[in-house]
């Protein structure tokens, strides 16, 4: 059986439960929003593997994040995103102080593609607000609403391994296993 699996960061308390709270106040036909539990920031998204290789691309993930330099972040604005590309997103962007979560994603992309059909686009440390389908719906969202407020960077502790569980009702995001910075 295979599991679908990405490697993210997840969000210091206070800073989830600040954009949780900001999109409680916006009710928009169309958007679907993240639930407070699945804010996170992606590192790298492996992708479908079969059960037994779990192992190996856990001991793959820990040897990755056992040499990595500090990563610090810091929120930075809301956006309607992807960049670039038709909206179909609202992202919280943050920004990359020192150059570390460009490098463990860069690091995690490289070694990981053995084990997965995975990204290769290149990494934005960002958390999706929301989602739609009609790209016209990005006119009705207010950003400012959405916008937590000063924040202060913050030191990224861990990375997790995590398995995504596609439903109608949404993703379900379980961790398999963290890894300590």
């Amino acid at each position: 059986m295979k599991k679908r699996l990405f490697v993210s960061i997840p969000l210091p308390d206070d800073l989830q439960d600040d954009l949780a709270g900001a999109m409680e106040k916006v009710q928009i036909p169309g958007v679907k929003w993240t639930s407070h539990e699945n804010l996170h920031i992606t590192l790298h998204f492996i992708g479908y593997l079969e059960e037994d290789l779990m192992k190996a691309l856990e001991e793959e993930i820990e040897s990755i994040v056992s040499g990595t330099k500090p990563v610090k972040l810091k929120f930075e604005k809301i956006i309607i995103g992807p960049p670039n590309r038709n909206p179909s997103m609202v992202w919280a962007m943050f920004e990359d102080i020192g150059g570390g979560f460009k490098e463990l994603a860069t690091n995690l992309a490289a070694s990981l593609s053995e084990f997965g059909d995975g990204d290769t686009k290149e990494p934005i440390p960002h958390v999706t607000l929301a989602r739609f389908d009609t790209p016209s719906i990005a006119e009705s969202i207010n950003l400012k609403v959405l916008d937590p407020g000063e924040s202060p960077e913050f030191g990224v502790s861990c990375v997790e391994l995590m398995e995504s569980q596609l439903s109608k009702l949404g993703p379900m995001y379980t961790v398999i296993r963290s890894y300590a910075l």
